[in-house]
C-alpha cells in the first residue's frame, strides 16, 4: 500500500479520466472501479488509503459500498461525491456521513475541493494508474 494512493469509484468515463489526470499530476498513484462491487474487491486487493466513491452506480450503489467498505476496511477514509444525491428533502450525501463517510464532495468537482480532502497524505510519489 502507497500512502500516496487513491481508489476512484465512479461509472462515468469522463469524471474517472478527469480525476485520474488531476490526482496523478499532484503524485498520486489512482486505481479506478467501475462501480460499488468492483470498488470493495479493489480496495480489499490493493488496500488505498483514500477511497473516492460515486453515490449512484449500477449494480452497488455508493452507500451500499460505503457500509460494506467500512465493515471490511475500517481504517479507509471514504469520500462520496456526487452531482445529485438530493432527492426531495433527502440527501444521499449527508446520509453517506452518518454511515461513515469521512466527507463529501460535490460534482462538480475542484481540484482545490481534492487538494484539501488529500492534503494529510505523504510526499509526492511517482504515479502511475492501477485498473481493477
Amino acid at each position: 500500500m502507497h500512502h500516496k494512493h487513491v481508489l476512484i469509484a465512479d461509472d462515468d468515463p469522463f469524471i474517472q479520466k478527469t480525476l485520474k489526470f488531476s490526482l496523478e499530476e499532484a503524485g498520486y498513484i489512482v486505481s479506478l472501479a467501475q462501480n460499488g462491487r468492483e470498488a470493495i474487491e479493489c480496495a480489499e486487493a490493493l488496500r488505498p488509503p483514500v477511497i473516492l466513491l460515486d453515490v449512484y452506480m449500477p449494480d452497488c450503489d455508493g452507500i451500499e459500498a460505503l457500509l460494506e467498505l467500512k465493515r471490511r476496511l475500517p481504517q479507509v477514509r471514504v469520500f462520496m461525491m456526487s452531482g445529485g444525491g438530493a432527492t426531495r428533502r433527502y440527501d444521499f450525501l449527508d446520509v453517506a456521513t452518518k454511515f461513515g463517510a469521512e466527507g463529501v464532495i460535490r460534482k462538480p468537482l475542484s481540484v482545490r475541493a481534492l487538494a484539501e480532502i488529500l492534503s494529510c497524505e505523504t510526499p509526492r510519489l511517482n504515479s502511475r494508474m492501477s485498473v481493477c
